[in-house]
């Protein structure tokens, strides 16, 4: 007899906790969700700017190295000192 009511009673006691613990816990999964989507966030912010330097200074060095042409004769518009400054 104190078996069944042992038992009767270990099962809401479970579930009470349970139902008292999900509120921590499903705040504690949001925590952690958010902390690794910001951190993947930045590290695509940090990646892009990478692209972005790179291509900028790219895009400088091949400017730098093109020298307008007017026939056949090359015109200086200080793409030397420019290539010299890189």
């Amino acid at each position: 007899m104190t078996r069944i009511l042992v038992s009767a009673w270990t099962a809401p006691l479970s579930l009470v906790r349970a139902v008292t613990r999900w509120p921590v816990e499903s705040q504690l999964n949001g925590r952690r969700n958010a902390l690794v989507a910001s951190t993947q966030l930045a590290a695509r912010t940090h990646e892009r700017q990478q692209v972005d330097v790179f291509l900028d200074l790219h895009t400088r060095r091949w400017e730098a190295r093109q020298v307008p042409q007017i026939g056949h004769r090359r015109v200086d518009d200080g793409a030397s000192r420019l290539r010299a400054a890189l």
